[in-house]
């Protein structure tokens, strides 16, 4: 086939023969490498976890355990507010009811001796002037007011004897001329003349 006129590079139907072709290349690389920066960012985005909030800090605080007592080991002593004192045990006595002397205490026979010669007294007056410095009130009170027609017709026969006593308490048994004996009972009582005052009185069986 025979070329015309209008053939050729010349005609403008394509690019020029010979022409610069690299600038293709560079375009494509470039195209490509920011593809591949939006596809990493893309993936960032969607693979981090939507409204993630940063965990609290938790500070804890480490407290010194309470000791704890051991067996024989004594508690400590509350605190005591000012102004206040701590309560203290009361004292006690140096001896009780229940823990009895070797001697007689002093007081106890002349106490029980004045009490039976009031006991025994006719005569009120005198009878409750005795009383009342060897008897407690309340025994007082009973035998102030006695009928004299009841009093016992025996008398008091040999020694008063003191068969046990305590530092607060006492017994004193007088034997009379019936044959019976009257046991009194004593209480010690240091504001009193003899220290001690009888408050029963009665026959012992």
């Amino acid at each position: 086939m025979r070329n015309t006129p209008l053939d050729g590079p010349g005609m403008g139907y394509g690019p020029a023969a010979g022409g610069d072709r690299r600038g293709s290349p560079v375009v494509t690389l470039v195209l490509a490498l920011v593809c591949l920066v939006l596809a990493a960012t893309l993936a960032v985005v969607l693979l981090r976890p939507s409204g993630q909030t940063a965990a609290p800090v938790v500070t804890v605080t480490a407290s010194a355990a309470a000791p704890t007592p051991t067996p024989g080991t004594p508690a400590p002593a509350s605190p005591t507010v000012a102004g206040s004192t701590a309560p203290s045990a009361s004292p006690t006595p140096s001896g009780t009811d229940a823990t009895l002397r070797a001697d007689e205490p002093e007081g106890v026979r002349a106490a029980a001796t004045t009490f039976m010669r009031g006991w025994l007294e006719p005569k009120k007056a005198v009878r409750v002037q005795l009383l009342q410095v060897s008897a407690t009130d309340s025994l007082l009170d009973r035998l102030a007011d006695v009928d004299p027609a009841k009093l016992p017709d025996a008398k008091p026969k040999g020694d008063l004897v003191v068969p046990s006593a305590s530092d607060f308490a006492a017994v004193a048994d007088q034997k009379m001329s019936d044959g019976t004996t009257v046991r009194m009972e004593l209480v010690y009582e240091p504001a009193s003349r003899y220290g001690w005052l009888v408050d029963t009185v009665g026959p012992l069986e």
